[in-house]
């Protein structure tokens, strides 16, 4: 599981840096399948307004979903993470430190091996246009080189793309997101990763310039996932999708990690 989300989030971590930001309503599902689909999926639906990002994320592993919602506001910078079946959430800031109980704060404390970085250098080639799924794009090839440290352990990989972006605008919600290259910590397993974006950032800011529409990701010659985006709508959003809905417990990130995974076991257990 440790390792699907990590993969999860180096694919947030190139649809970051592929995005503007938002001045206009936007909503659109991605949709990655890993390996031949047989080896699980997830499925990330984004709605975007100007100021506000909502993310609904469904990890599928055969019997087994997690379901994740993410609400982020521009000012401040803060992120909520809410899971709709436990009814809790946790508020994480602008620099990625998520609420504590008394608990998680004595264990964060304890502190060995207990946080890590993946720093992720680009270079692109262009490959020329290409339609896709009805829409006119640009086909691009991105090499991603990994370099990990801390609590992910030292490790060292390349992994290439390809990448098909229509010109489609506005698909992130915070202005300057293209232009930083910033991705703030988030926490795997009780590792907190720090994420680092360096090398060819003009050229992925280039691609930022519209949606990625599909995406391929390969280890050597093989197809290790796939990503689609569809149901594009520009309608406009409503508010309260950007709300923590009434009657949900605030709890810490380490509560929420504890709550998803223990529903995911007993999920597990009687599946």
């Amino acid at each position: 599981m440790k390792n699907y989300k990590i993969h999860a989030a180096l694919l947030a971590a190139a649809f970051a840096v592929s995005g503007v930001s938002a001045r206009a309503d936007l909503k659109y599902t991605q949709t990655t399948s890993l390996g031949n689909g047989g080896a699980g999926s997830s499925s990330v639906t984004r709605m975007v307004r100007p100021g506000n990002e909502r993310t609904e994320t469904v990890i599928n592993l055969g019997k087994v979903k997690m379901t994740t919602v993410t609400i982020s506001t521009c000012k401040p910078k803060q992120e909520v993470r809410l899971d709709d079946s436990l009814k809790i959430y946790t508020v994480v800031d602008a620099t990625g430190s998520a609420s504590t109980s008394s608990a998680g704060a004595a264990s964060a404390s304890s502190g060995k091996g207990k946080t890590g970085k993946q720093i992720l250098t680009y270079s692109l080639k262009d490959l020329g246009g290409e339609k896709v799924a009805g829409y006119q794009t640009r086909h691009y090839k991105v090499t991603m080189k990994s370099e990990t440290s801390g609590c992910l352990g030292d490790r060292k990989s390349t992994t290439t793309m390809e990448m098909w972006v229509a010109n489609i605008k506005n698909t992130v919600a915070c202005a300057g997101t293209a232009a930083n290259y910033g991705i703030p910590p988030a926490v795997y397993g009780g590792c907190k990763v720090t994420t680092v974006i360096k090398g060819d950032t003009a050229g992925m800011k280039k691609i930022g310039g519209g949606m990625t529409v599909r995406m391929k990701m390969y280890s050597g010659t093989t197809v290790v996932s796939t990503t689609e985006v569809s149901d594009v709508s520009q309608a406009k959003l409503s508010a309260s999708l950007f709300k923590v809905p009434a009657g949900y417990k605030k709890v810490s990130e380490q509560d929420f990690q504890k709550a998803q995974s223990e529903a995911m076991a007993a999920a597990m257990a009687n599946g």
